[in-house]
């Protein structure tokens, strides 16, 4: 993309306890996560599996909690709060949140 601004701070260290709101694009900006139709929000089987595996996030790591999350058909957003007990990055948490919705499918996300 031409003049696409990084989206991250420089020297921020993602550990840091804290609210992060983030945005998960679908692979290609792809509706993998539902349709609409009329105006209601159809999931498919990629979407309620993304509910399912962003629920458990918290339940695989006790030092997150999550917060408000809203799917759309082609990305996500969330705010995951990070505690002071946390060990792991921002990173690996979406990195894990993503591999594990492309392992459960078998579609990348």
């Amino acid at each position: 993309m031409k003049n696409r601004k990084y989206p991250r701070l420089k020297n921020h260290d993602y550990r840091t306890n804290g609210a992060y709101f983030i945005t998960l694009v679908c692979h290609r900006r792809a509706p993998l996560f539902g349709l609409f139709i009329a105006t209601e929000f159809c999931l498919t089987p990629i979407g309620d599996y993304a509910i399912k595996a962003w629920q458990a996030l918290s339940q695989r790591d006790t030092a997150i909690t999550l917060d408000a999350f809203v799917l759309m058909p082609n990305h996500l957003h969330g705010i995951i709060w990070l505690n002071e007990s946390t060990h792991r990055s921002l990173l690996n948490i979406v990195n894990w949140f993503k591999a594990e919705i492309t392992r459960e499918t078998g579609i990348k996300v």
